[in-house]
This record gives C-alpha cells, sequence and structure tokens, in this order.
C-alpha cells in the first residue's frame, strides 16, 4: 500500500557562477615579548683619543716646523694612517724643493737673458759696454753702499737692463768729475773692486 506520506522537495540548486566564498584565516599576530622591568639601554664606551702623529720633515726639507705641525693635524683629523701620513709629507716636502730648484733655473735663465740684452742694448751696449758700465758704478759708488752692491749681485739683478741703463745715465751726468774712476768705493771698497763685484762679466782686467 502507498506511503501518503509526501517526499521532501529538494534544495535549490546553487548558481553555477557564484563561488562558495573560503573561511578566513587570519594569523594571530606575536605577542611583543616583555622588556625585564627597570632596564636601561647600555652605555657605548667613549672611543679612545687618537694618538698625535709623530711626524718629521725630511732632511733638508723647506717646510717649518709649523707646516709639520700643521700636516700631522690635519692627518689625524682625516684619520690617516701614520705610515701613508708619512709618505704624503715626504710627497709634499719634495714638491716644494722641485718648485724652488725650478723657479731659481727660470731666474737664472732670465739673468743669462739680461746679460746678453745688455751686450746688444742700442744705447749702451757693443764695444762702449765696459766704459758705460764704469759710468754706473761711479753713481754707485756716490749714492750707493755695499749692502746695495751686495743684494743687486746675489740677486742677479745687477743685470736688469733697465736698472744698468738708469746707473749709466746718472754717472754720464756726474761725468765733470774726473777723479771718480780712482774715488773709493762703497764702504772702502777701490772702484775697480767695486765696478768687478757687480759686474764680473765687464771689470776692466788690471796689470796687462
Amino acid at each position: 500500500m502507498p506511503d501518503p506520506t509526501p517526499a521532501p522537495a529538494p534544495a535549490p540548486a546553487a548558481p553555477a557562477n557564484q563561488a562558495t566564498p573560503a573561511p578566513a584565516t587570519t594569523a594571530p599576530a606575536p605577542a611583543a615579548t616583555p622588556s625585564p622591568a627597570g632596564s636601561q639601554p647600555t652605555p657605548q664606551p667613549n672611543p679612545t683619543p687618537a694618538t698625535p702623529l709623530d711626524l718629521k720633515a725630511p732632511d733638508g726639507s723647506l717646510l717649518t716646523a709649523d707646516n709639520v705641525k700643521a700636516f700631522a693635524e690635519a692627518a689625524q683629523k682625516a684619520n690617516l694612517d701614520p705610515a701613508v701620513a708619512k709618505s704624503m709629507l715626504e710627497q709634499q716636502s719634495k714638491i716644494l724643493s722641485d718648485f724652488q730648484a725650478s723657479v731659481a733655473a727660470k731666474h737664472e735663465e732670465q739673468v743669462l737673458a739680461w746679460d746678453q740684452s745688455l751686450a746688444q742694448d742700442k744705447e749702451i751696449g757693443g764695444d762702449a759696454l765696459k766704459a758705460n758700465i764704469d759710468q754706473g758704478r761711479r753713481a754707485l759708488e756716490r749714492f750707493g753702499d755695499k749692502d746695495l752692491l751686495d743684494a743687486l749681485r746675489t740677486s742677479g739683478f745687477n743685470s736688469y737692463p733697465p736698472l744698468v741703463r738708469f746707473l749709466v745715465k746718472v754717472g754720464r751726468a756726474m761725468a765733470e768729475d774726473r777723479n771718480a774712476g780712482s774715488a773709493s768705493g762703497p764702504a772702502g771698497m777701490s772702484a775697480q773692486e767695486a765696478s768687478a763685484s757687480l759686474w764680473p762679466s765687464t771689470a776692466t782686467k788690471t796689470n796687462q
């Protein structure tokens, strides 16, 4: 005999394009580790001051003691290795020496060029050079002294054409003094000694 109780209706099917949501999975944040009560940051030790660099200029160096001291202080602030600082100081000393030698060589070349210019000067050079130099010597004897002669000779400016021409003109203006050639030079020097000292390449030879 059939069961009079009707069968339950089937559940409606989910739409084909509807995705089933995935269950949320949230990872718990890690718990912070509490610091011990009363803890303080560990103090950092003070850096040990650098040992002062003991640098010395090479023998014969043109660097002064103050130069070396200033370089050592700068090298220490830059935390340079002592061996590196020493090498750099020696290099600086060499550069300075080379520069001075270059300046001296150029000055020597200039003095030689002045000598050649005097010999070829249209006003005082040529065959009359020695006589004109004597005129300039008389001006120095009258108005100069030994210190001036020494300064002109050691600096090379005894060959500076403008100066020599000026002295020759002054000597010519004193030409009325006919005894100037036998007068005593500066600081007890004879006229001939003064001339030979100032212009050795053009001094008049004696005892010939």
